[in-house]
């Protein structure tokens, strides 16, 4: 999800910006897949979450397609580094979370306990603007 302008061959790649219509597989909403449970082995997404309109939500829903042992990995804007990631001109950049590092983020992985064990929970060593996260699904 948020496959940009990078789409990965052989994946169901979906991105709810409509100037990014042409590189997605599918117009799907991450609150509400169109899969059946257990569908995927793995689900990614790049700078997304932050706009979602329930992010508990799109995570359960992300959670519930995702296969036993299946892993999550999500790249998320640290906004004390790049604040101005989000632009509230267009629906889909709207910041509705404004993570400031990845600790900012945990309680968001504490309310999956159960359903998700956190594998990796950090700053990209490479640059301070985005933090990661990688989970497994129990």
């Amino acid at each position: 999800m948020g496959c940009g302008e990078r789409p990965i061959p052989g994946a169901v790649n979906i991105d709810p910006n409509p100037d990014r219509a042409r590189w997605r597989d599918e117009d799907w909403d991450v609150h509400a897949l169109p899969c059946p449970d257990k569908s995927f082995d793995v689900v990614v997404t790049s700078h997304v979450l932050q706009s979602v309109d329930d992010v508990d939500l799109a995570m359960r829903e992300m959670a519930r397609v995702l296969r036993p042992g299946g892993v999550m990995a999500h790249v998320i804007p640290d906004h004390r580094f790049a604040p101005l990631r989000c632009d509230p001109r267009f629906k889909f950049q709207v910041c509705r979370y404004e993570w400031r590092g990845p600790e900012t983020f945990r309680p968001v992985l504490n309310r999956l306990a159960g359903v998700l064990a956190v594998e990796m929970l950090e700053n990209f060593a490479e640059f301070e603007w985005s933090f990661k996260v990688v989970a497994r699904k129990e």
